[in-house]
Order: structure tokens, then C-alpha cells, then sequence
């Protein structure tokens, strides 16, 4: 079956509306009804600019490459095209035709008749408004959630907090997924910031 793959170029530190650009671009593809798309985060590149990016201790914040890779149909690759390309305020955007020799379709039938109810988890790790933002970093990086539940003395959910609240809110300075690929040391110096800042999730 013939298909077309779109790959797009962008940095790990692009945002639109406060989302992380890569996010928003896989919502968008999703939203299209594309079948999948993946993002890859190196660990070191360069861009227009010449200036060379890594992942190393002293400059966990760097703006690491970031590659989106989606396969479709091609009128599907093409509708969505526009709308990629308007959210990139830089970077680059390919396209090629591929010849697809296997794609699953587990679901083109549709989905299976199964309740929420018979596949959902019931013991749910969650946080309280008034946990230590550093216990939530843990269990974030113990289980490699990224985000959590917020419930009161009910247990009743009053909210989430999650990886993007934390960059969003100033508290880390990369994604935990970052930190935790550097390496123990640079989790350690997150972990000691967050317990001196003694922020609580409410906040």
C-alpha cells in the first residue's frame, strides 16, 4: 500500500499556548484521524542557528532536538499538512511517499464491547493539595507517570498535576523524562531544589 510520512524538525523547548509543540502536534494528527505518529527526542543536534544542543549536566534546559514521524494516507498526510506547518514558528517540515508493507489493524472493525469498568484501575496512585511537590516528583519518576491525581479526605479528584504543571509553574527547568535520562545526579539536585522550595501541590 503506497503512504506518505511526514517528519517534522522542531525543538524539545517549543510551546504553543504554554503546550509543548510536539504535544500539540500529535493531538492535531490524532484529531485528523491519523493512524499513529511518533516523537523522538535526541540527545544531541543543531539547527539553523549552528548552535550545538546535548543533554548534559550543566545544561539540562538545552533545547534538544525533537522528531514527530507520522505515516498515513496520503490525502490524510496532506489535509493535516497546513495545520502543522501554521503552529511551527520554526524548524522544518519533510514529506516523502513510502510504500507500507504492514500496519496493524486491530481495530479497523472498530472497538471491542468493553466497559470502562472491567479494564480501569481501581487503586489509583494519588496526591492530596496538600503533598510536598517533591513527593509527587518521586512518584512521578518511581512509576514513570506523568501526571497524577488530586483528591481530598473523600477522595474525591479536585485536579491534576503533572510534568507540564511543574515546568509550566517555574519548579523544574526540563521535563522530568530529561532529568531522569542525565542521569541520578541530576535528579538529586532537582529533588533537594523542590524540598528547599517546600511548594505544595495546591499551590
Amino acid at each position: 500500500m503506497r503512504g506518505r510520512r511526514v517528519t517534522v524538525f522542531l525543538g524539545d523547548s517549543d510551546r504553543v499556548r504554554l503546550k509543548p509543540l510536539y504535544l500539540a502536534i500529535l493531538e492535531r494528527l490524532r484529531a485528523a484521524g491519523c493512524r499513529g505518529a511518533t516523537v523522538t527526542r535526541g540527545i544531541a543536534g543543531f539547527g539553523a542557528h549552528s548552535h550545538i544542543k546535548t543533554a548534559s549536566l550543566v545544561e539540562l534546559s538545552a533545547d534538544l532536538p525533537v522528531v514527530i514521524t507520522a505515516v498515513d494516507l496520503p490525502e490524510r498526510i496532506d489535509a493535516v499538512l497546513p495545520d502543522i506547518e501554521a503552529m511551527l514558528a520554526g524548524g522544518t517540515i519533510t514529506v516523502d511517499d513510502t510504500e507500507v508493507h504492514f500496519s496493524s489493524a486491530a481495530f479497523e472493525g472498530g472497538l471491542p464491547d468493553v466497559r470502562v469498568e472491567q479494564v480501569m484501575s481501581v487503586d489509583v496512585a494519588a496526591v492530596g493539595p496538600e503533598s510536598p511537590i517533591v513527593d509527587v516528583v518521586d512518584r512521578l519518576l518511581a512509576r514513570d507517570y506523568t501526571a497524577l491525581p488530586v483528591v481530598d479526605a473523600a477522595r474525591r479528584v479536585v485536579g491534576v498535576i503533572g510534568d507540564e504543571d511543574l515546568l509550566a509553574s517555574g519548579l523544574t527547568s526540563a521535563s522530568l523524562s530529561l532529568h531522569k535520562a542525565v542521569g541520578p545526579e541530576a535528579l538529586r539536585e532537582v529533588l533537594a531544589n523542590l524540598k528547599a522550595a517546600g511548594k505544595r501541590v495546591a499551590e
